[in-house]
């Protein structure tokens, strides 16, 4: 079975390879929630944003097509196509990061805590996860910096749950986790967290 996804290089990618024969870019993997679309391309009105244009200048972009529903997690694929993407000699395979909203928030806990070795960070933005994954999530996570987005105003995802999450990664021994709580809707948080 074929499977979707976009690979965004950065602005003068072609220009700097050709000057700087080692030159490494990060790799920004970017699980998209249920409505679908890429990093560059869900929000067409952010498409100025200085956030946008600092990723699309610094780091190589890959967003998986999610073809899982919310209450699924992300299929082995997606671990394997960033695993690969780490091989290629213009990616700096120790600074790998992952985030997502919304689904891909709950993606993003749930790929970290499949291969925690596989990235340097990660930011899981109006996420969910399975309770019956907590403490299996937060052992997996406990050395793996995380920046947690959420809003104490989103009605799809409620920050509430994520609490009990962040609770059990401190247990753990977590001393990488920050959390940042804003007062948006639920559809305005990509803009929030990434522009």
């Amino acid at each position: 079975k074929l499977h979707g996804y976009y690979v965004f290089l950065p602005l003068k990618f072609h220009e700097n390879r050709s000057e700087k024969q080692n030159c490494k870019w990060p790799l920004l993997v970017y699980m998209h929630g249920a409505g679908g679309g890429s990093f560059f391309g869900s929000y067409r009105k952010t498409l100025h944003s200085v956030g946008l244009n600092h990723v699309a200048e610094r780091f190589v972009v890959v967003s998986p097509a999610c073809e899982w529903s919310w209450k699924e997690t992300p299929p082995d694929w997606v671990v394997q196509l960033v695993s690969t993407l780490t091989c290629a000699s213009w990616i700096d395979h120790r600074r790998v990061y992952l985030t997502g909203v919304s689904m891909g928030g709950m993606g993003t806990w749930e790929m970290c805590a499949r291969r925690p070795d596989l990235f340097a960070a990660i930011a899981p933005v109006a996420g969910h996860h399975n309770a019956d994954r907590r403490k299996l999530i937060a052992e997996k996570l406990k050395d793996t910096p995380t920046l947690c987005l959420v809003s104490s105003a989103d009605g799809t995802c409620p920050m509430t749950a994520e609490k009990q999450l962040w609770v059990e990664l401190l247990r753990a021994g977590s001393r990488a986790l920050q959390a940042e709580i804003c007062n948006f809707d639920h559809m305005q948080m990509f803009e929030a967290a990434h522009c």
